[in-house]
This record gives C-alpha cells, structure tokens and sequence, in this order.
C-alpha cells in the first residue's frame, strides 16, 4: 500500500510540473480510466532540496516568488494529506487522486494570496474542504 501511495504521488507531482493535470474531474464510477497526459516522466527529485531541513515559512515564501523547486517541496511535504483529506470527502480513490491535482493547481494560482496570518496546513486544509465540496 505504501508503494502505491508512493507512486501515485510521484505520478501527480510529475503531472502537476509538467503542466498534464486532468482538467476535469472524471465520474466517480470509473475505475479504469485513461491517462490525461502522455508524458510518464516523473520530476527528478532534487539534491539540493534533499540536502537540508527546509523551513516551511522561507519554502512558502519562495514558492510565492516563482520558484518551482519550493512549490515542488510543498507538494511533496502536502500531497498525503491532501490526498487523505480528499479520499475521506469524496470516498472514491480515483476521486480523491483527480481531487489532488486540482487542490495543488488551485494552491499554485492562489498561493501568493497567503498571508501567514494562520498555519499553512489550516490554510491548506480550508482550500482543500472548499474546492472539495463545491
């Protein structure tokens, strides 16, 4: 199970970065589904991340400065979560991974929008409840 977790989130976070994310949300019912991108290559992870200890706060505020690399540290830091949180409302796998993908493409575009006036994960958590449910 911890492989497959693993490699689904390898997968999003390719799909995100490489810009293939689904863009809309698939049945609910559909278990087989295809492919919504034909790349299958998977963002190399990057040595200079893994590295050090990364505080979240200065990842946070290069991410709303462009850089790609901290908003990829973020994903990988979120994406269970998100992921988890998706799976619980949702109830459905292939759901909860479509959900996923938009959660961090919304976070992408509104990223600059946060303030730091809470914790990141509850800022997170609320963007994630909302998108889900709407």
């Amino acid at each position: 199970m911890q492989a497959t977790a693993n490699a689904r989130g390898r997968r999003i976070a390719g799909q995100l970065l490489t810009g293939c994310a689904v863009g809309k949300r698939r049945k609910s019912n559909s278990d087989a589904r295809p492919s919504a991108c034909t790349s299958s290559k998977v963002a190399p992870s990057n040595p200079s991340i893994a590295g050090y200890k990364l505080n979240e706060a200065e990842a946070i505020r290069r991410a709303q400065g462009g850089d790609r690399l901290m908003f990829e540290h973020l994903y990988r830091l979120h994406s269970r979560r998100v992921y988890a949180q998706c799976l619980r409302i949702a109830g459905n796998m292939t759901e909860a991974e479509d959900l996923t993908q938009e959660v961090f493409l919304l976070l992408l575009r509104k990223i600059h929008t946060f303030r730091g006036g809470s914790a990141f994960s509850t800022w997170r958590h609320r963007l994630t409840v909302n998108l889900v449910l709407a």
